[in-house]
Parts: structure tokens; C-alpha cells; sequence
């Protein structure tokens, strides 16, 4: 009965820690979405996996044509999953700043030209794409406290440092005790002038 309650705690934990969720994610990272067809336009996607488990993606364009065409006028961006199976519509990019939200994983994003935004695969070439780069930072444990330490910003540590003194005041200490000595060395050779002469 102990052996058989022990085999079942193992395997529940077993079960618990091949079904959690992962801390380190595929699809955190920054995208550059360049031209392909010949045109200025261009995106910038940072994707960050959130409490919730959804992957925020945040998208910032330039140079978007609106109307892009005739018959062609939704820009779409999609996303291809980690597996390569199928696509991921995240949505149309408007006026190109946009976010978006998706819990599923995806390694690369590309935008399209469609006519009816309302399809859920691509029906035409894709004008803009981009692949998931790491943010190295941020995946890089420090190697040492001194790399720690030089990241860090530096503390300005406050040094005393003598003030310059007024030329009067200087002349004045060299001069006082001068003046002193010569006084008491007049009245001096006065009182034995004046004593030997009597």
C-alpha cells in the first residue's frame, strides 16, 4: 500500500513538471520585417510572452501606402508557427501601430495584400517578411561580477577638495605675525636702550 501510494506521488510530480508551462519561450524576440516587393515600406515587431500566456506582439511601420491598390487594400500580417504547419492570422496592420495578441508560438511574420481581410490563409505573395531574432541580452547570464558591475551605471562619489583662498586672507596670515614680531622686537630693543642709557 506505501510502495503503491509513493508510485502514485512520483508520477503525479512527474506529470506536473512535463505539463507546466515553459519559462523560456521560441517566440520572444524582435522581428525586422524588410520590403521584398520593391517598396519603402518596412516593420518593426517586438514579441514578449506575457503572465497570460499570450505572446504580445507590437508592431511599429513606416511608409505604408493606403491606399496600397485598386483591389488589393488590407495590409494582413501573419505568422508562421514553430512547427512550419499552416499560418497564424494576427490581423490587419492599419495605419501600421498595432498589437496584437496570440498563444500560439511562431518563429517568422509576413505581411500580405489581400482584398477581403476576412480569409484566413494568404491569397497573395508576401510584400514584407521578417525572422525572430533573440534578444541576446536578455538570454545571456553575466559571466562575472565585474561585467555586472561595468553594466551597472556608475555612482559619483563626492571627493572634498580645498577652496581656493581669498589672496587678502593669505597676505594677511603671512603679514599679522610679521608685523607682530617686528613690534615686540622695536619694543624690546626700546625698553634696552632706554635701560643701558640710565
Amino acid at each position: 500500500m506505501k510502495k503503491l501510494a509513493v508510485c502514485g506521488v512520483t508520477i503525479f510530480l512527474l506529470g506536473l513538471i512535463l505539463t507546466s508551462p515553459k519559462l523560456a519561450s521560441a517566440s520572444e524576440g524582435i522581428f525586422e520585417l524588410r520590403n521584398t516587393a520593391g517598396q519603402m515600406a518596412r516593420c518593426w515587431v517586438a514579441s514578449v510572452l506575457m503572465p497570460d500566456f499570450n505572446y504580445s506582439v507590437l508592431v511599429s511601420c513606416r511608409d505604408i501606402i493606403y491606399p496600397a491598390g485598386p483591389e488589393l487594400n488590407s495590409y494582413i500580417l501573419w505568422a508562421t508557427p514553430v512547427d512550419g504547419k499552416g499560418y497564424i492570422k494576427l490581423g490587419q496592420l492599419g495605419r501600421g501601430k498595432v498589437e496584437y495578441k496570440t498563444p500560439k508560438q511562431f518563429v517568422e511574420l509576413f505581411v500580405t495584400l489581400e482584398q477581403n481581410e476576412g480569409k484566413n490563409e494568404p491569397t497573395t505573395p508576401a510584400v514584407m517578411r521578417g525572422y525572430l531574432q533573440k534578444i541576446s541580452f536578455l538570454d545571456k547570464e553575466p559571466s562575472s561580477v565585474e561585467e555586472v558591475a561595468l553594466k551597472e551605471k556608475p555612482t559619483v562619489t563626492p571627493t572634498l577638495v580645498k577652496a581656493p583662498e581669498n589672496q587678502t586672507v593669505s597676505r594677511l596670515r603671512i603679514l599679522l605675525p610679521t608685523l607682530f614680531i617686528a613690534a615686540f622686537a622695536t619694543m624690546l630693543m626700546l625698553y634696552l636702550i632706554t635701560r643701558f642709557r640710565s
